[in-house]
């Protein structure tokens, strides 16, 4: 063999084929253990496939035995002995697969990601005796790894029958194994997916199935549900279900999403950042109650078709809802510059929910244009929104200085105490 550990690189593969090759290699033992400090000189992946190519033939004479001995010594690289060691395994599950992933687990250090490969390709050929062998296998992390591995191929290969009979699966893994069933049939059929995931027993499993298929294509998805009244019913009768549904419809089709949003029940603000943010985008205080959902999706709806967005003011529910929805349409007016429609909008609400929307306003207002909001002061229909104006404008002039003395004068006039205070300090 010493002839053979000059040969260069080129040679070396284009050897290869004989190298691996029984009636070629005689003793697949002895070339591996030869080659194998050459292969650690070669570019680290050539190196690796080349001796695990030559553990194989070493399989096929010795078995098992054949990787007890390589593991066995001393200097061979932990990244080789982990190529080795796929391919060797990966050869022998297709004859032995219980006995290949029995090896594997038996060893001290194994690594995670070959255990969930094994598991795979055996489930592959053999579905339920790859969920039966990982069954026996202790209860805790690993037994969970090797269920996952046999769940996730059973959803990729047969997801149909997968979704229809999820039972026989622990339920430590059937979320992600439905989930991976749905959206591979969903590429192919939203309308099957959609059944079949209708069709899962385990009410809080359907509800995510179903709402995996939100983020499918908008408009199939309304031609899935426009198209079929159980499916419809289904998704608007659930509460969570119908949320999604509106921010997923409300740029395909904005009517529909304002309809189905007013049937949601009005629900307070959570504790949590997400509500904190949307009250933000709102542009709403923290203190404000809750709203219902048409009011959260006319921002979008303004943004993109003000004329409908005025059309929809009027069906908007009483209350807080009112003002807050107003507001969202109130505020992209003044974007627009038209200010005075933005301003007559307070006409539709009751005077109780004046202030607070007129608050909501006067801030745009004053950035975009601070003179006519100073020129429209006397029309604010109390004493305590001028009050708020004066003290909006009087901030803003402290920093670009364009107010005349007497407009300052005036201002301060109508400043109530505690604006005073505020604009003071």
């Amino acid at each position: 063999m010493a002839a053979t550990l000059e040969i260069d690189h080129e040679d070396l593969f284009e050897s290869l084929p004989a190298l691996i090759d029984p009636e070629q290699v005689g003793d697949a033992k002895e070339v591996w253990h030869e080659l194998a400090e050459l292969a650690s000189k070669l570019d680290g992946s050539d190196g690796d496939r080349l001796l695990g190519l030559l553990a194989i033939q070493w399989f096929n004479e010795e078995g098992f035995a054949a990787l007890d001995e390589i593991r066995a010594q001393q200097d061979l690289p932990y990244d080789v002995w982990e190529e080795v060691l796929w391919r060797v395994l990966s050869h022998a599950i297709q004859e032995s697969p219980k006995l290949a992933v029995e090896y594997l687990l038996a060893l001290p250090k194994r690594p995670h990601k070959l255990v969930s490969d094994l598991m795979r390709q055996w489930a592959r050929t053999d579905i339920s005796s790859a969920l039966d062998f990982a069954s026996t296998v202790p209860q805790g992390d690993l037994r969970m790894l090797l269920q996952a591995g046999v769940a996730e191929q059973w959803a990729r290969q047969d997801p149909r029958n997968l979704l229809e009979d999820l039972s026989v699966l622990p339920e430590s893994v059937r979320y992600g194994a439905a989930r991976i069933g749905v959206e591979t049939i969903a590429r192919y059929s939203l309308q099957e997916a959609g059944m079949l995931a209708m069709q899962i027993g385990d009410p809080h499993l359907r509800f995510d199935a179903v709402r995996w298929l939100l983020p499918n294509e908008p408009k199939t998805l309304l031609d899935w549900l426009l198209g079929d009244s159980a499916v419809y019913e289904f998704i608007v009768d659930d509460i969570r279900l119908r949320e999604r549904l509106v921010y997923k419809l409300v740029d395909i089709d904005p009517r529909l999403a304002f309809a189905l949003a007013t049937e949601q029940p009005i629900a307070e603000w959570g504790p949590g950042v997400k509500d904190m943010m949307e009250q933000y985008y709102l542009r709403i205080p923290g203190s404000t109650s809750g709203i219902g959902l048409e009011a959260q999706i006319m921002r979008y709806i303004a943004a993109n078709d003000i004329e409908l967005a005025l059309q929809l003011l009027p069906d908007i529910r009483e209350g807080e809802t009112k003002w807050v929805g107003t507001l969202q349409v109130g505020n992209p007016l003044i974007y627009q510059g038209d200010f005075m429609s933005a301003f007559n909008l307070a006409s539709q609400l009751p005077v109780s929910s004046h202030e607070d929307y007129f608050a909501g306003i006067i801030n745009t207002w004053r950035i975009l244009d601070p003179i006519g909001l100073l020129e429209s002061i006397n029309q604010f229909p109390s004493a305590e929104l001028r009050s708020r104006v004066a003290y909006y404008l009087l901030r803003w002039d402290r920093r670009h200085c364009i107010l005349k003395t007497s407009q300052v004068e005036t201002l301060e006039q109508l400043l109530n105490r505690v604006d005073r205070d505020f604009l003071q300090y």
